[in-house]
């Protein structure tokens, strides 16, 4: 399923990006933010926890 992720204060500050785009596996939150964590770009390591 393709999202698209809007990104607010913290997150948007650190990574440069007010949104994008991403194609998803998982139903659920924690699985969007998994993916996100596991990704290759810029965009990774705000997620990881």
């Amino acid at each position: 399923m393709e999202i698209d992720v809007l990104y607010f204060a913290w997150v948007r500050e650190r990574i440069g990006l007010p949104r994008e785009t991403v194609e998803v596996d998982g139903g659920t939150v924690l699985d969007l933010v998994n993916e996100l964590a596991a990704g290759k770009t810029a965009t990774r390591w705000p997620f990881l926890i």
